[in-house]
């Protein structure tokens, strides 16, 4: 199982991402990322998910060494990249950036229980998700 982290940046305004997602492509040097100076290059999508908020999905080591960053330094590197992409010097600095690491969030327990219908006796999957407190602070932030 791979690791799959979100990052949400927030804008005063997002006049400079003129679509709804945006997908940056580079140029594979090596085979192996030196992930301390590339760590951003495993984002693999940007997207507009409010009128002032955008998504980064980031995965695999690259994520988890994203998790030890701190929030500031996110913001500005991918603002740097930004600037670079869309040959564009003047884009803002995100207001704030939220990360979330889905798999500290995140609780899943199976369990299954015999069910009869129509005769027929099933197992049917019985799923529990319990939601630690940051996701709720997460959504909080979402509806503020």
């Amino acid at each position: 199982m791979g690791t799959v982290d979100k990052i949400y940046l927030f804008y005063d305004q997002l006049n400079f991402f003129t679509g709804d997602s945006l997908a940056i492509v580079y140029d594979r040097e090596h085979e192996t990322l030196d992930i301390k100076k590339e760590w951003f290059k495993k984002i693999f999508l940007f997207q507009k998910v409010y009128d002032n908020v955008l998504l980064c999905w980031i995965t695999g080591d690259e994520a988890i060494f994203c998790e030890q960053l701190d929030e500031t330094y996110i913001g500005d590197t991918l603002t740097n990249l930004f600037r670079k992409s869309l040959k564009n010097p003047s884009i803002p600095s995100p207001t704030k950036v939220v990360r979330y690491d889905s798999s500290l969030h995140f609780t899943f327990d199976f369990q299954s229980f015999l069910s009869e219908h129509n005769g027929f006796q099933i197992r049917v999957p019985k799923v529990h998700i319990r939601m630690c407190p940051s996701v709720h602070h997460l959504i909080n932030i979402f509806s503020l």
